[in-house]
């Protein structure tokens, strides 16, 4: 059972190496109340960021991009059923 309505999120998928993973994450916790990221055991990390903070979460997967190796998608509301999310 889903507690909250994904549809008021903006979510994206992340493809990172494992040895950037802390530092996009220290990232994302160092931009005070962007957004969380999970990484379901097996399955590509997830950040997930209220819709207000979606052009401010893109405008940061875009930046660290152009510092580390850093691809990132939209998810939809199937494909996050399949992660488990």
């Amino acid at each position: 059972m889903r507690l909250v309505n994904l549809d008021d999120f903006a979510v994206r998928e992340l493809q990172v190496s494992r040895s950037q993973l802390m530092f996009v994450q220290h990232i994302l916790e160092a931009s005070e109340g962007l957004g969380l990221m999970i990484a379901p055991k097996g399955k590509c990390p997830i950040m997930i960021a209220p819709l207000s903070q979606e052009a401010a979460l893109d405008t940061l997967l875009r930046d660290l991009a152009t510092e580390i190796e850093l691809k990132s998608r939209p998810l939809s509301q199937s494909e996050l059923a399949d992660v488990g999310a």
